[in-house]
């Protein structure tokens, strides 16, 4: 893609070439990533959610065990064996949610893309737009026909 900006001061010229580009640059990235970065923010509400609800499970599995450690009690052991396979569901589910989180941040990576500019802006030496002298000159015999047209029609209106 190329930018060309013309304008009577070389400055202005290339700050807007540099800003249309810097402009291009975001916007092409934005629209490329737009559906990754969705999926993205979507893998780490689910992560957070499967984090912290492993954690809680955990916490009731260690709290449970560290309550009953000495109790022999079968109904003890089979409550302590429920919270364990929770947990271990729990954990599954936030192993799986973590390699989706990985995966999503890799396709983010792959669909970004790279941008490179070749030529940067650069002052040019001379205005490239259209000549200051030759609008003064355009300006002046413009001005003059016009007064001329005015003298003429103010000295017929006064002599009819």
């Amino acid at each position: 893609i190329s930018a060309i900006v013309n304008d009577f001061d070389p400055l202005v010229c290339a700050l807007i070439a540099d800003t249309v580009s810097k402009r291009l640059q975001d916007f092409i990235m934005d629209y490329r990533t737009k559906k990754a970065r969705n999926e993205l923010d979507y893998a780490k509400l689910i992560y957070s959610q499967t984090k912290a609800e492993y954690e809680e499970y955990n916490n009731r599995y260690v709290d449970a065990v560290d309550a009953n450690w000495d109790i022999i009690n079968e109904t003890a052991k089979a409550q302590l064996e429920a919270l364990n396979n929770e947990k271990t569901i729990k954990y599954q589910t936030f192993a799986t949610a973590s390699q989706k989180l990985e995966i999503a941040k890799a396709k983010l990576q792959e669909a970004t893309p790279v941008t490179t500019v070749l030529q940067g802006a650069s002052v040019p030496q001379k205005p490239a737009g259209p000549k200051r002298v030759f609008i003064t000159l355009f300006l002046m015999v413009f001005s003059c026909l016009i007064c001329t047209v005015y003298i003429i029609a103010k000295n017929n209106i006064k002599n009819a």
